[in-house]
């Protein structure tokens, strides 16, 4: 099974701002472990993420990539890893295929790294990530550890809601084991 995460307020807290640099990433509690629990549980785990400051101009894609890399360290120390980034560069206003909500990163997660969307879950914070998830066709769990704290009044089929990715990975790996 492949788990698809987005970044901010799932795996890295939410800050003012935005995350410039790796010295700006911290992980939210649990998420190092419980990317590992999906990794030993055979789960390849990808992270799909709007990063607008590439497109503002606040950061270039060296920095991002130290900041991945960052993310992808503090995942390792707990014995996980991330299998790959796909990352939408632009501004908000660009009108681009692959910022969420619309389904461009998770068809690039598809083509690129052979995801079957139609068995894997996305994990996201916002209403935008869980209608990616629907037009792509893959189940979305919407924690609400990031910018959405409260039930949205209505969500997409096949959505589930989590506190967290810790709750979220629950659910996830003890559907997996009910299937």
């Amino acid at each position: 099974m492949d788990v698809l995460l987005d970044r901010d307020g799932v795996i890295v807290a939410e800050r003012p701002g935005y995350v410039l640099s790796p010295d700006d990433v911290v992980l939210l509690p649990g998420a190092a472990d419980a990317i590992r629990r999906l990794c030993d549980s055979g789960c390849r785990v990808f992270v799909v993420t709007n990063q607008s400051p590439l497109g503002r101009g606040l950061i270039d894609e060296a920095m991002l990539h130290r900041i991945h890399a960052r993310v992808d360290e503090l995942i390792g120390a707990a014995g996980g890893h991330v299998d790959g980034f796909f990352v939408c560069p632009h501004a908000p206003d660009d009108g681009c295929f692959c910022r969420n909500p619309q389904p461009g990163l998770l068809l690039a997660a598809r083509d690129l790294a052979n995801v079957q969307l139609d068995h894997a879950t996305f994990i996201g914070d916002q209403v935008s990530d869980l209608a990616a998830a629907a037009a792509a066709g893959c189940r979305a769990v919407l924690v609400l550890s990031g910018l959405t704290r409260v039930h949205p009044r209505s969500l997409p089929g096949n959505t589930s809601i989590a506190s967290d990715l810790v709750t979220a990975v629950d659910l996830i790996l003890g559907a997996a084991v009910a299937a």
